[in-house]
């Protein structure tokens, strides 16, 4: 038996996959950069200031991300509810 799916889903599943892609990039990039700082020729003092800067923009990072998710998740329920109702 064949399973179909809609042009919609396939849309959904690769508009997932994109964005699992960019999420895992930019934490790459966060993990990566951070090395860099841990193996440059920084005193402590300024691998410490450097490394609560990065902390602090991975954790807005974090709440963005998670406000694209939640409305991201939002505007799906409601073209749910929307292709549903027709």
């Amino acid at each position: 038996m064949t399973e179909t799916t809609s042009v919609t889903d396939d849309i959904k599943r690769s508009t997932h996959t994109v964005e699992i892609e960019t999420l895992r990039s930019i934490t790459s990039g966060i993990a990566s950069f951070g090395a860099a700082v841990r193996g440059s020729p920084l005193s402590n003092a300024q691998k410490s200031r450097v490394l609560a800067s990065l902390a602090e923009a991975s954790s807005n990072m974090l709440v963005a991300t998670s406000a694209y998710m939640a409305e991201l998740g939002a505007s799906r329920g409601r073209a749910a509810t929307l292709s549903t109702a027709e």
